[in-house]
């Protein structure tokens, strides 16, 4: 594969990413990270479950915790299907 092709390609793929990016609100992080003692990073990821109306699916137990209406173990979230 040349540059020219690896490029091209890159470029394709960046596009359907960048496409689909769902990011969260800063305040909404901030304030979310704020009452659970959580990290920005963290909530970052809840902020984006909310947003989207979806549940978050992590093995995290901490977020499972401080967030149980949007964060949910796999195997909760199996239970519910």
């Amino acid at each position: 594969m040349t540059l020219a092709d690896a490029l091209g390609y890159y470029g394709d793929a960046a596009k359907l990413v960048f496409e689909r990016e769902h990011v969260g609100d800063s305040g909404t992080i901030l304030r979310l990270a704020e009452h659970s003692g959580l990290s920005a990073y963290d909530c970052e990821f809840v902020a984006v479950a909310k947003g989207l109306g979806v549940p978050l699916i992590t093995n995290d137990r901490k977020l499972c915790r401080s967030f149980p209406d949007t964060a949910v173990s796999p195997a909760e979230f199996l239970a519910l299907q």
